[in-house]
């Protein structure tokens, strides 16, 4: 069962970096603009972002995954996880699942939080 989530400030901190939108709208506000829409328009474009790379991530952690399962279960995500889910994995592939998810940790950095537990009984797949 793996469950990642990424450091909040950190994406936040990119966005602000890669999206020219967002830039433009942070500095409108710390400049002290007074149109009360500024702050609504940074959060609304923020949170579509967020979930937009957060389910871009999840979706090429489990594709990058995906070969080395027999199965895999989705689940709900909380808190700051952007991914929930359990793999089915064969005991021979068990070492590669495991190599193939820290790899994929340490290319993406200390600014994530991956959680791998297992093996566990296969609840998810009964």
């Amino acid at each position: 069962h793996l469950k990642a989530a990424q450091d909040e400030d950190a994406l936040l901190r990119q966005i602000l970096q890669e999206s020219p939108e967002a830039r433009r709208l942070n500095d409108d506000i710390r400049a002290g603009h007074n149109n009360p829409d500024l702050p609504l328009a940074l959060g609304e474009l923020v949170a579509n972002e967020v979930q937009a790379r957060q389910e871009a991530l999840a979706a090429a952690v489990i594709e990058a995954l995906r070969p080395l399962a027999r199965d895999e279960r989705a689940s709900q995500t909380a808190g700051n996880d952007f991914l929930n889910v359990s793999f089915l994995v064969d005991r021979r592939r068990e070492d590669r699942f495991t190599a193939t998810e820290k790899n994929l940790a340490a290319e993406l950095g200390e600014d994530f939080d991956w959680r791998l537990r297992g093996p566990l009984p296969p609840y998810s797949f009964v």
